[in-house]
């Protein structure tokens, strides 16, 4: 495991470049949009589509099928510039569920080299409505 300093950052580049396109804004609008679409609150599924979105986005190669429209277009507009940053995360170790906020699913996740917060909103046909990456503070 690298240095906590080190570590720290990893994470404020990921959540900066994250952020670069607003993630937040991106979230909210995911979550407007996903008003009219039923949120799954099945722990497991949630867990399985942010395991394979994690994978995905590490390998290069995000699996827009999976997403909604709109939650896809955010990803390919943001995937040029993260992808050396899934990169320097190393291999994933871990995924903690913490809480659900506004209809998302909160989890720690942890990676070789950092440890990262996601906000992950799954509608029940298993479709990502809305993501979001920062850093564990």
């Amino acid at each position: 495991m690298k240095s906590s300093k080190s570590t720290a950052l990893m994470a404020a580049a990921l959540a900066a470049a994250m952020l670069a396109a607003p993630a937040s804004a991106a979230v909210l609008a995911q979550q407007d949009a996903a008003a009219q679409v039923v949120i799954s609150d099945d722990l497991a599924l949630n867990e399985q589509r942010l395991r394979e979105t994690i994978a995905s986005l590490q390998a290069g190669t995000p699996e827009y099928d999976r997403m909604s429209a709109e939650m896809a277009e955010l990803v390919r507009a943001q995937s040029p510039a993260l992808s050396g940053l899934f990169q320097q995360l190393g291999e994933l170790q871990g995924v903690e569920h913490l809480t659900e906020q506004n209809e998302l699913q909160v989890y720690r996740v942890t990676f070789a080299n950092a440890s990262t917060l996601w906000a992950i909103g799954v509608s029940t046909d298993g479709t990502v409505q809305a993501l979001s990456i920062g850093p564990d503070q």
